[in-house]
């Protein structure tokens, strides 16, 4: 039996967990996910689950758009473009948009490096499970987690270093 586009996307959100912020903004000084890595990151798991992203600009809307390859079942978000000439600024407004309505269409989590700081919140220390990223398949750290509990290794000692969904953990075994 064939899977929603709304199953898909809630086994889709369980494998994608929190994305890691891998650039820094040197005007603010503060780290951000890259549309390009953000897309690296959830590709695999799209195509896993029979789904397509495309990111048309539509009527001056930056849209991200899933849709289920099977039924043609689609969802989407979209941001109004600012009403900029300059195409150096379009196109950097556009990479921010393709972001964040993709953020939003999936309702991602990202490691709040300015929220965790004003609360008192750090890795360092005694870390608790949700200062952790998730461990997610398709990711070198997935196959380098597979591989050490292939020779041995446990889960408990993964969840040392990761956040592990149960999915995610029933692949690892």
């Amino acid at each position: 039996m064939s899977k929603t586009l709304n199953q898909k996307l809630f086994k889709l959100q369980g494998e994608i967990g929190t994305i890691k912020k891998d650039s820094t903004n040197p005007h603010f000084k503060n780290s951000y996910f890259d549309i390009n890595k953000l897309i690296e990151t959830i590709q695999p798991l799209l195509q896993s689950n029979g789904l397509l992203l495309t990111q048309p600009i539509l009527n001056g809307i930056q849209y991200s758009r899933i849709t289920d390859v099977e039924s043609g079942a689609f969802v989407e978000s979209g941001i109004q473009l600012p009403n900029e000439i300059n195409p150096q600024k379009m196109g950097s407004a556009s990479s921010y948009y393709r972001r964040y309505s993709l953020v939003g269409l999936l309702a991602l989590q990202g490691e709040d490096d300015d929220a965790n700081a004003a609360a008192g919140h750090t890795v360092k220390g005694n870390a608790t499970d949700k200062d952790f990223a998730w461990l997610n398949e398709g990711t070198e750290e997935f196959e380098k987690a597979k591989e050490y509990i292939q020779n041995g290794g446990s889960i408990a000692d993964i969840r040392k270093k990761y956040r592990v969904s149960k999915e995610t953990a029933s692949k690892l075994c």
